[in-house]
């Protein structure tokens, strides 16, 4: 079974220069450690067993026009198809765009442009 990866953003229909706003990314993807609890276990060094491979969002990367202004390091403590909610003052019209990285490295790529609204 191929599992889904992918990323939508979400930004405020109406965005004034120089506001800040909030700009949402929702990841599509499993998170898991991948641990298995050992009911049987002797000490607390053995209670967990690496049952199968860990599987997690591990880098996310976002961009205003062609600068980087913030990276969030992930690991297999998240949760599933994690929401991510982060705040750009807009001081100009251009992209915002965000890159996912996973655990495979492989990568996922969303991108909206943020537009003012003609007063």
């Amino acid at each position: 079974m191929a599992e889904e990866f992918s990323v939508k953003l979400r930004l405020p229909r109406e965005i004034s220069e120089n506001e800040v706003i909030e700009v949402k990314a929702k990841i599509k993807h499993p998170s898991s450690t991948g641990l298995q609890l050992v009911q049987t276990a002797t000490n607390r060094y053995e209670r967990f067993v690496r049952a199968q491979p860990a599987v997690f969002v591990r880098k996310v990367e976002v961009f205003y026009g062609d600068e980087i202004i913030s990276t969030f390091h992930m690991n297999a403590a998240s949760s599933d198809n994690p929401l991510l909610a982060f705040k750009v003052r807009a001081v100009r019209e251009a992209p915002i765009q965000v890159v996912v990285t996973n655990h495979k490295k492989e990568t996922v790529v969303a991108n909206e442009v943020i537009t003012f609204t003609s007063a």
